[in-house]
């Protein structure tokens, strides 16, 4: 299942220039009741290394870091077959039918801020379709 921005068509391949994006995961469940998840995801992530011993670069290679031996590499995280990551999915035997990218974020603080952004506007932890049990680690389900 592919993701699928706002105006209706797919998106097959990281848009270059774009950090990441906010995202509602559709899931139903046995008597066809539907269940939101809002979520953050980034289309790249970077992994600190052992420097080769050749000093070779790697693929994705950003940088080295000489004195720590060590090496920045950028490669692509999994977001093209992610799922979610709420527990309730799979408490709840809920079925993902639909993932659309709500907002492209260019930078790692759109991407946190256009994530409350959409959790608060709706109103995610209050509303018991939506899984989601909290907003930035602070705001918790049943508290409110």
């Amino acid at each position: 299942m592919n993701w699928i921005l706002q105006d209706g068509s797919e998106l097959k391949e990281a848009p270059e220039g774009f950090y990441g994006f906010i995202y509602i995961l559709v899931y139903e469940n046995k008597k066809g009741n539907l269940y939101y998840y809002v979520g953050k995801k980034q289309f790249f992530k970077t992994l600190t290394k052992d420097m080769l011993k050749n000093g070779n670069k790697r693929n994705g290679h950003v940088k080295f870091k000489p004195r720590l031996k060590k090496e920045i590499v950028k490669i692509e995280d999994n977001w093209r077959d992610y799922q979610g990551s709420s527990s309730s999915v799979s408490i709840n035997d809920l079925k993902l039918i639909k993932k659309t990218i709500l907002k492209l974020c260019r930078t790692k603080i759109e991407h946190t801020y256009y994530e409350e952004y959409f959790l608060f506007g709706l109103n995610a932890i209050i509303n018991p379709q939506y899984l989601n049990d909290s907003i930035a680690k602070r705001y918790f389900r049943g508290r409110i």
